[in-house]
């Protein structure tokens, strides 16, 4: 799997969470919002892989700079 598919599958992942995650409008016959606003979509059920993916990225970027140096 070359690095362009790797990318692409991390970027459907990572996008499939906004789809999940949206919300209906409810237009009516002036093309503005009805009612109240809709609640806020959580984002803390997934907020630890972004910490998972940064330490690990991180860490794979330290380890090549360390391995170019010596």
């Amino acid at each position: 799997m070359n690095s362009k598919h790797k990318f692409l599958l991390f970027l459907y992942f990572f996008l499939i969470n906004f789809m999940v995650f949206a919300q209906p409008t409810d237009e009516d016959n002036n093309n503005d919002l009805e009612g109240n606003d809709p609640p806020a979509a959580p984002i803390n059920n997934t907020v630890f892989l972004l910490g998972v993916f940064g330490v690990i990225y991180v860490y794979n970027k330290i380890k090549k700079v360390s391995v170019e140096k010596y």
